[in-house]
């Protein structure tokens, strides 16, 4: 089985549940949980993809991914080109199709990309592969000692031979007071991209000024799509250089742009 999202897991509780169903400590975890590299944990609920030699011929066992886009649907696909003939179960909490998130940044957020160029599959996909699909459904409890995995309102309980957690990570709110307000947005969700899209668009036809808090990756193609759009851009970052959280200091350090495409959008920060 793959699960998407579990309540509202973030990065850090991602790793703090990893750490609790593999029995690792959350100290020896450093930077992302490795995904797809990550090797099944035995009988433990992280379970993690198996490896092609476990796929390639299995039969009958049920595999649940809870995943959040691409890396469950890529996952669900390898199981299939691998051979395996067993049940599989996608759960997300998202009502879209599995997405992936870069475009939503990048080309989608400009307006030079489709809707349904972003999918990863398209959704007639799941059926021919017999992946069974659950949109818009939440996990709220593992049932490790069972192999049970319960979603949604009204309490669906599957059961699981091998579950992975492909749940992704959210956005860092900003504990200030204010974050509620009208006017401020935050990039995850195709949704959050399609609302994005009109604001910049707004923001540009009637010269109107952006703040962008964070200057990584995401932060800065926001930017650069923000100038594009013809809006006037402030980026702020408490680090002195840009791309820290994602790149090599030095390399960040060296780099003060990280890439030709930001450059005019950094430029007006």
């Amino acid at each position: 089985m793959i699960v998407d999202q579990i309540a509202s897991l973030t990065d850090s509780s991602a790793r703090s549940l990893h750490a609790r169903l593999t029995g690792a400590r959350e100290t020896d975890l450093i930077g992302p949980l490795p995904f797809p590299q990550h090797a099944p944990c035995g009988t433990l609920a992280c379970g993690g993809i198996p490896t092609r030699r476990q796929t390639r011929g299995r039969r009958g066992s049920d595999i649940r991914h809870r995943r959040r886009g691409l890396a469950g649907a890529k996952a669900a696909e390898t199981l299939r080109e691998e051979g395996f003939t067993g049940r599989v179960i996608l759960v997300c909490d998202e009502r879209d199709h599995p997405y992936e998130r870069p475009p939503l940044s990048k080309g989608y957020l400009l307006g030079k990309e489709e809707r349904d160029s972003v999918f990863v599959h398209e959704p007639a996909w799941y059926a021919r592969h017999d992946i069974e699909l659950h949109l818009g459904q939440t996990v709220v409890e593992i049932d490790r000692d069972a192999r049970t995995v319960h979603y949604g309102d009204d309490g669906t309980r599957v059961r699981y031979d091998k579950l992975l957690l492909a749940t992704g990570a959210e956005p860092r709110r900003l504990d200030v007071p204010g974050t509620d307000l009208a006017g401020v947005h935050h990039l995850r969700r195709l949704a959050h991209a399609e609302r994005l899209r009109g604001v910049l668009a707004a923001l540009g036809r009637d010269n109107g000024h952006l703040v962008i808090a964070g200057a990584g990756w995401i932060g800065l193609e926001v930017a650069a799509a923000a100038r594009e759009y013809g809006a006037e851009v402030t980026v702020v970052e408490p680090s002195p250089t840009r791309c820290t959280a994602s790149s090599d200091p030095s390399w960040a350090a060296s780099s003060p742009n990280c890439t030709r495409r930001t450059a005019s959008a950094c430029a007006s920060a």
